[in-house]
């Protein structure tokens, strides 16, 4: 039987706090996941008639669910279990799946942090509006332990919305229902966040090189944002805010491509540091997304920790 650890990360306010957590960690659920339920059918995810025990494993994308224990209001304090109960998107839940994601080469301990990757890098596929998730809502994944990660067939993490208090409908954004130009500003944006979810788990002091090779890859994502900023033809009442983004932007760039270019580590971290503080601040971002008639008002991302400071991790898998 292989044991599943469920962890959260939240990292919706923007790229600022992505760079400023080396991984953020919370305690979650852990799942014993057992083996696969036989002679259970697959309805399609979320749509059932009523709830329906299933195993871990049988989670499918779109899936909205419970823990046994948990009933459906109460608080997700419950030990290891094997099943949940798969209920109706539009039932209260506290748990909905929006990616199932293949590990490669992911060991234990350490593969939460390969899941956390996996995770943010498939989440816009599903919620491509960071700023459209309730606050009540933390991204999360659930990992496989040490049985799991060296059982073929089960290097999968199961990307999860974690749900506070409940809720009766489904995250999945619907991107047809976007503007061209929505569409265009939320995945130029979506790039840099993928991009940043990928940021050294350590201090910049314990792996420069790391960091280095890190600021290059979003330098190419940073720099291809820009380039649609410039690029779309946006309305009138949105010209002015996106081109005030896009030279946001472009200092971005330079503190990133200085970081990249660095020779000792002080600078390294001088500019990774002004990396961040660029990409904390969310007012020109807000003034875009209300020209384009999009939320406004950035998430509530409590338990931000400063740069260079430890990771919180607990309830680790035994």
């Amino acid at each position: 039987m292989s044991n599943f650890n469920r962890r959260g990360s939240r990292s919706r306010a923007g790229i600022g706090l992505l760079l400023a957590m080396p991984m953020m960690v919370i305690a979650g659920i852990w799942f014993a996941s057992g083996h696969r339920s036989e002679g259970i059918s697959s309805p399609t995810p979320g749509q059932e008639a009523s709830p329906r025990m299933v195993a871990v494993l049988d989670l499918k994308v779109g899936d909205c669910f419970f823990a046994p224990s948990e009933g459906e209001t109460t608080q997700a304090s419950f030990g290891p279990v094997t099943v949940v109960w798969r209920v109706p998107c539009g039932r209260p839940h506290r748990g909905e799946v929006y990616a199932i994601a293949e590990l490669h080469g992911a060991t234990y301990p350490g593969g939460e942090l390969e899941s956390y990757r996996e995770c943010e890098k498939l989440r816009p596929g599903y919620a491509l509006d960071d700023w459209a998730i309730p606050d009540n809502v933390m991204p999360s994944h659930i990992d496989p332990d040490r049985t799991g990660m060296q059982s073929p067939g089960r290097s999968i993490a199961i990307c999860t919305f974690d749900i506070t208090g409940g809720m009766t409908s489904s995250l999945r954004q619907d991107r047809s229902r976007l503007t061209p130009q929505q569409l265009a500003y939320l995945d130029a944006e979506a790039r840099l966040l993928v991009d940043a979810a990928l940021v050294p788990a350590t201090f910049v002091e314990h792996a420069p090189e790391a960091y280095r090779a890190w600021a290059g890859t979003l330098l190419q994502s940073g720099t291809s944002a820009v380039q649609v900023l410039d690029s779309c033809p946006w309305d009138g009442k949105a010209q002015q805010p996106v081109a005030d983004r896009a030279g946001e932007m472009r200092e971005l760039l330079q503190h990133l491509r200085a970081a990249q270019q660095s020779a000792d580590t002080a600078t390294l971290q001088r500019e990774v540091s002004a990396a961040q503080h660029s990409m904390s601040s969310n007012t020109k971002k807000a003034a875009v997304r209300a020209s384009l008639g999009l939320p406004s008002v950035p998430p509530t991302v409590p338990g931000a920790i400063t740069l260079g400071s430890p990771a919180p991790t607990t309830g680790a898998a035994a």
